[in-house]
């Protein structure tokens, strides 16, 4: 009887290790996709990461810090205009969707009245039931208010990764400059 216990549950760990393993070829292969297919502004995913990529180099110098900080300004400022305009998108995609729900529900409450003075009935369908029929009517505008919100969310992720990268230079030049004083100190002293 254990045997067969032990057998059973060795079938089912096997199993959810083959579903953890499609599992996660799925989520590979689905990133892959999102990565070089998914149209954010302009381009996709992929050529903003090359657009905007900033080395910094883990010998660098001062003269090059202040090359990647302009660099940095510079992708900030562009990567900052596609971030308002995203903004913009999602706030008229909101607007538009709140617009055409709220229309959709209209007509869906009108339709539900005809239909009961027709039909007889004593009760309206229930409010959750005409939410879900106007939103499937507002489906298209909906999705594309999700579209506008993943720009947005991503354009933030872009200027909060680039402020992060601005500060370790900042960071570096304030290094190398103790370092350089150091240096200057221990050379007047001998």
């Amino acid at each position: 009887m254990e045997s067969k216990r032990g057998s059973d549950n060795q079938g089912k760990i096997k199993g959810l290790i083959n579903a953890l393993r499609k599992n996660k070829e799925f989520e590979k292969e689905f990133r892959e996709k999102i990565i070089s297919s998914y149209g954010i502004g302009d381009k996709n995913m992929e050529n903003w990461d090359q657009e905007i990529a900033i080395r910094i180099p883990n010998d660098a110098n001062p003269q090059q810090c202040r090359e990647i900080l302009v660099q940095i300004d510079n992708c900030t400022e562009k990567v900052s205009r596609y971030h308002r305009r995203a903004k913009v998108a999602e706030a008229t995609m909101r607007a538009a969707y709140e617009e055409e729900f709220d229309n959709a529900f209209e007509q869906c409450y009108k339709e539900a009245l005809s239909t009961q003075k027709e039909s007889g009935a004593k009760k309206l369908p229930a409010k959750d039931t005409l939410t879900a029929l106007a939103d499937k009517r507002a489906e298209d505008t909906k999705r594309a208010l999700h579209h506008a919100q993943i720009a947005t969310m991503f354009f933030k992720q872009v200027l909060d990764k680039l402020n992060s990268q601005r500060e370790d230079i900042k960071s570096i030049l304030i290094s190398l400059g103790i370092e350089a004083k150091a240096l200057q100190s221990g050379a007047v002293n001998d």
